[in-house]
């Protein structure tokens, strides 16, 4: 079942629903490896998510924070270091703070190395084009530390707080738990991080005091106005947003994962007075808009963290391109209830 096929309240949380028989062509693992052979579960989970994808091929590869989100329901984020918007973010420690922020807050978070084929490593033995799960997250002692692990359990990094590292104190061992194995799990500094990786991706799993809301539409022949550059733009489907207090709101606009034809999406949030029309995202102030997804992306899901005041906004998700047809889920997540209906044309 495609997870945009749902009624209002479910297509917040993502759900989706496979059916497979226990066969695995062959027998055996296609594309992901398990170090227990009797362990069947991952074989069925495997195979359901190819009859999700329409087959074994479009597994190969993806991304660390949409495959979470596709097990958890969780909502995505990626942080690209060497982005123009985010190098201050980087130098500053700002990007360090949200990861302290993200792991207290048991979010899922994983890191993608450096371009290049797996077959080579940086310097310090980086796998580069490879994905990395994020373990932990610590400030300990004046030292910015953060573990990861390379899913294959070896290939390890060997610079600074590497296993074998001098850096090592007695003290820090035992708090940090440190072990001398060749598994695929090291420690690294945050300065070295941002240079041998290049994105942080992020599944946050909101607690059960959060509410969530979510509406599933599509951009049709009549709708698919395309981004702001196009007079059209102000056809897009656009959402009504009602906030009656101040509220934190993760919004999240999903395309469907299986079409093809929509190449690049975004969204932004605009304040408005008049709650009862579309508004014309061209002539809108530029104090009017109040967040956005950021530029025109490629990935299947974009995303903006924003603080809302009282009031009333429009969310306008858009393609980049006029005429490119599809569906999509806008799904919000938030501290406070709030009310999301979609304007009628």
């Amino acid at each position: 079942k495609n997870p945009h096929d749902q009624d209002e309240q479910s297509s917040s949380s993502r759900r989706w629903h496979s059916s497979v028989s226990h066969i695995s062509p062959a027998g055996r693992l296609r594309r992901v490896t398990d170090g227990d052979a009797a362990e069947l579960w991952v074989m069925i989970l495997e195979k359901a998510f190819a009859k999700m994808y329409g087959s074994y091929k479009a597994l190969n590869g993806g991304l660390v924070h949409m495959g979470l989100v596709d097990m958890t329901g969780g909502q995505s984020e990626m942080v690209e270091f060497r982005k123009e918007e985010n190098e201050a973010d980087v130098r500053s420690g700002k990007v360090w703070k949200k990861m302290l922020k993200y792991r207290k807050a048991k979010y899922l978070m994983g890191c993608g190395s450096n371009a290049g084929k797996d077959t080579q490593t940086s310097k310090n033995n980086i796998v580069q084009g490879h994905a990395f799960a994020i373990l932990d997250v610590v400030e300990v002692d004046g030292h910015r530390l953060i573990k990861l692990r390379n899913p294959w359990g070896k290939v390890e990094w060997t610079g600074d707080w590497s296993d074998k590292s001098p850096l090592w104190t007695r003290r820090l061992k035992a708090k940090l738990g440190w072990v001398d194995a060749d598994d695929g799990e090291f420690w690294i500094c945050y300065d070295d991080f941002v240079r041998e990786f290049r994105n942080l991706y992020v599944c946050r799993l909101f607690p059960d005091s959060w509410h969530a809301t979510g509406i599933a539409s599509q951009w049709d022949a009549e709708t698919a106005g395309g981004c702001v550059n196009y007079d059209t733009c102000k056809d897009n489907p656009q959402f009504l947003l009602k906030v009656s207090v101040p509220t934190e709101a993760f919004v999240t606009l999903a395309k469907d994962m299986l079409n093809n034809e929509v190449e690049h999406i975004a969204f932004s949030i605009y304040h408005t007075k008049d709650a009862s029309s579309k508004i014309d995202p061209q002539y809108a102030r530029s104090g009017d808009r109040v967040a956005t997804s950021g530029k025109l992306s490629s990935l299947r899901e974009v995303s903006c963290e924003t603080k809302l005041a009282p009031g009333k906004y429009i969310i306008v998700p858009t393609t980049y391109k006029p005429g490119q047809l599809g569906r999509f889920v806008i799904a919000i997540h938030s501290n406070k209830a709030l009310k999301l209906t979609e304007i009628e044309a």
